[in-house]
């Protein structure tokens, strides 16, 4: 078992596991939170757990605030980032100045493709019809 195993109660399989789980909320204080135990796999050991996943419920790990030479490299790199990116859409021919403006035009040009096919498709039973001449 991995160091973070060490205090935790594990089960060979998951049925093992799931029975724990059910027989820990029946006898439960708190019914809310025994409502939100899982029974998950360890990468550790290898073996099953019960307990709340914090992914499992939206909740993610409380980051702690980084220090300024931290904050200052990640926001260096997010520039950098960005910079690339911008630079990798003008080679393909795209000059965007944000996401918005990408999303924005790219949602555009689908709308105008909807048109085209709607009235390809309009004009394509008009001639079958014969209404219209080709």
């Amino acid at each position: 078992m991995g160091m973070k195993c060490a205090e935790k109660i594990w089960y060979p399989t998951k049925i093992l596991a799931e029975k724990a789980r059910r027989e820990l909320v029946e006898n439960a204080r708190d019914k809310q939170a025994a409502k939100r135990l899982v029974v998950y796999p360890c990468r550790d050991c290898k073996q099953f757990h019960v307990g709340h996943v914090r992914a499992a419920f939206g909740k993610q790990p409380q980051e702690y605030p980084a220090s300024a030479r931290q904050r200052r490299a990640l926001k260096q790199e997010e520039k950098q980032s960005a910079k690339n990116n911008r630079r990798a859409l003008a080679q393909m021919g795209y000059y965007f100045d944000s996401v918005a403006t990408a999303a924005t035009r790219a949602r555009m040009a689908v709308d105008d493709l909807n048109d085209s096919l709607l009235a390809a498709k309009r004009i394509a039973a008009e001639i079958f019809s014969g209404r219209r001449l080709a």
